[in-house]
């Protein structure tokens, strides 16, 4: 005889229904497949008893994807969050989400922590302003207004050299492949790439404007750029993009008096430019396919993410912000007032967790809002974990989890 299942013996955790926030099922996308079946339904009359039993099927299964979807990201009100880790206040620690963990960047080099404040591995690189590039395993720290750059992989540091003249901006790929913005004697700027082993594999001296950015695309056929120029005492921003095996410039698009500060690579090879007061596309010719103007709304803050798009979060007023998303092609697919001043937007799972100094919350594409947890202390930046189990959140001294 099968023992009774007995709730009071058992481990499993008291839960608290009036903490709960049940989202509506998915209702449009029921609707959806139940026109595709009747469409199928009045043309199959001879297949009524076969589409009768799929149709039951698929109706429940969308009916219990968006109910466990929505469960999965369901409004838990106010939670307190668990200190796991304290920063050394007498250094300059940068923060940013690294695969599963935590990266914690100063002059000294790098920590990288568990969600437990367990230390996963440390390296040593000495820089007095360092700056971070992360792409998949790859970590890249460069030394601003210095030399040094250090190439970390896994933990170790597979690959540290110094560039032959001051460094001002730099990035890394998913292949480990370095591009560095430097300055030269007799040129503007001198764009240099280096493959995961150190080796200059290109080299561009610019003598006719000013780089600001650069990166690599994923095969390394193309390096895009964002840059300024002053010809004839006016101001002009854009992008320009160069194939590398070839060594020649691909196109070149460019706007007066616009500055784009940020450029990356899509995956099939076009990019996307983010400036104060514009967004730019690129295809893999360095031709403009798009452009947003943002009518002149007050750019804070903003993430990207390849394949997906950008979320750009605009001032409303000096308590709130407004958020808006847009696919690679430049269309606006969403939007969401929040009652609250975003200070950072993390895209690296299926949902932007975009982070106030009082709350959080999760969107998804269409900028939907999923989940809401409120704070009792003020936080400057969170993120996901991949699985979007736990939330890392950094306020001035302490790294603190959210379980969910």
């Amino acid at each position: 005889m099968k023992k009774r299942f007995d709730f009071k013996e058992s481990k499993l955790k008291k839960i608290n229904l009036n903490k709960i926030k049940f989202h509506k099922p998915n209702w449009q996308l029921i609707k959806e497949k139940t026109l595709w079946l009747k469409y199928h339904l009045k043309y199959n009359k001879k297949s009524v008893a076969t589409f009768g039993i799929v149709a039951a099927l698929v109706i429940t299964g969308a009916f219990i994807y968006s109910f466990r979807y929505n469960l999965m990201f369901m409004s838990n009100g106010d939670s307190t969050p668990k200190k796991i880790y304290t920063l050394d206040a007498s250094k300059q620690n940068e923060m940013y989400a690294y695969n599963d963990n935590i990266l914690i960047v100063n002059n000294d080099g790098a920590i990288c922590i568990n969600k437990k404040g367990e230390e996963v591995f440390e390296v040593s690189a000495k820089t007095s302003t360092p700056i971070v590039g992360i792409a998949g395993d790859y970590i890249l720290i460069a030394d601003r207004g210095g030399s040094e750059v250090y190439v970390i992989h896994d933990g170790d540091i597979v690959n540290n050299f110094s560039a032959e003249n001051e460094i001002i901006n730099c990035s890394i790929n998913r292949r480990g492949r370095t591009v560095l913005v430097t300055n030269e004697t007799s040129y503007r700027n001198v764009i240099a790439a280096y493959n995961s082993r150190g080796d200059e594999i290109y080299k561009w001296k610019i003598s006719d404007f000013y780089v600001i950015d650069a990166v690599m695309s994923y095969d390394g056929s193309r390096i895009a750029a964002t840059y300024i120029t002053t010809k004839d005492e006016q101001l002009s921003g854009g992008v320009v993009m160069v194939h590398v095996r070839r060594e020649e410039v691909l196109g070149k698009v460019s706007y007066k008096d616009r500055v784009f500060s940020y450029v990356a690579f899509n995956g099939d090879n076009t990019a996307t430019a983010i400036g104060d007061t514009m967004m730019l596309g690129v295809n893999k010719k360095g031709e403009e396919r798009w452009a947003v103007d943002y009518d002149g709304k007050k750019l804070q803050i903003f993430g990207f993410r390849e394949g997906w798009g950008s979320v750009l979060a605009f001032e409303n007023n000096s308590n709130n912000s407004t958020i808006i998303a847009y696919d690679n092609n430049g269309r606006e697919k969403g939007k969401n007032r929040l009652d609250f001043t975003a200070n950072n937007i993390d895209m690296r799972s299926g949902l932007s967790l975009v982070t106030g100094s009082d709350r959080t919350i999760a969107v998804d594409r269409k900028c939907r809002q999923r989940l809401q947890i409120n704070f009792q202390q003020e936080f400057k930046k969170g993120w996901f974990k991949d699985n979007k189990t736990l939330i890392y959140l950094v306020n001035g001294s302490n790294i603190e989890v959210i379980k969910l």
